[in-house]
């Protein structure tokens, strides 16, 4: 499938992982990308046509401002992709504080609240993909805060495609790819005893994990096909043709 790029994107945690390959292969596409989170590394922020607010996804009050720093007035991405997010603990769900819970799901599902509410007046962008996760819907064990958390982004997603029938709207699981995050949830001495950890390990030694960049690639390819599904959906990243490499 052809690649097609937007003129400019939004994509939230660009720091390292998914966020980064997707910026440097939308910038290398000549695309403009913006950029929200805590930090932004330097090989973006020399780069022409890349912009970047500091932002504390925990801090869910702060996200507003810091994308209307972001962005000038009228100005609008086409396509905003929301890929901030945290694991959190691997542990029982009986012995998850709430405040811990709460971190997760601030990072997770409520810091993009007021990004979307500021994005979504007009003019609005084409496209929303949130990265999600098939935790969402397997509630494996040790995974709670996550697996709660994914979920309930799927579902903001799906309202808020309700509410804006305009824009394109999505909650994308883009497979296991080889990120800090999957290596902490396969190497955490925790994961261990917990079914989700041992099968993200074999993945690994079996060799069925994406590179970021393999990942961000199929997501940049497939994207004229994710908007042919209904907005609102949850989609699977492997549903789409594509191997990643080209």
């Amino acid at each position: 499938m052809k690649a097609v790029h937007p003129a400019a994107a939004l994509i939230t945690g660009v720091s390292r992982g998914l966020g980064l390959a997707l910026a440097q292969q939308l910038l290398s596409m000549g695309s403009r990308v913006y950029a929200l989170g805590r930090t932004a590394p330097d090989c973006l922020r020399e780069q022409a046509g890349f912009r970047w607010a500091q932002a504390d996804l925990e801090k869910t009050d702060s996200v507003g401002a810091a994308c209307a720093r972001l962005l000038s007035a009228g100005e609008c991405p086409d396509l905003v992709i929301l890929n901030a997010g945290v694991l959190g603990d691997l542990q029982a769900l009986s012995l998850t504080p709430l405040s811990a819970l709460r971190a997760v799901m601030n990072v997770n599902v409520w810091a993009n609240k007021p990004l979307l509410d500021h994005l979504l007046a007009p003019p609005a962008p084409d496209q929303v993909i949130a990265i999600s996760s098939g935790a969402a819907f397997n509630g494996s064990d040790g995974w709670g805060a996550y697996a709660i958390s994914k979920s309930a982004l799927n579902l903001l997603v799906r309202v808020y495609a309700a509410e804006s029938p305009a824009v394109h709207m999505c909650a994308l699981a883009p497979g296991l790819i080889e990120t800090e995050m999957l290596r902490s949830a396969s190497e955490d001495t925790a994961s261990a005893t917990f079914a989700a950890g041992m099968r993200i390990r074999e993945a690994r030694k079996e060799g069925r994990v994406q590179t970021p960049e393999q990942a961000a690639r199929r997501l940049i390819q497939a994207l004229p096909a994710i908007r042919r599904r209904p907005s609102g959906s949850f989609v699977d990243l492997r549903d789409f043709p594509g191997d990643g490499n080209g």
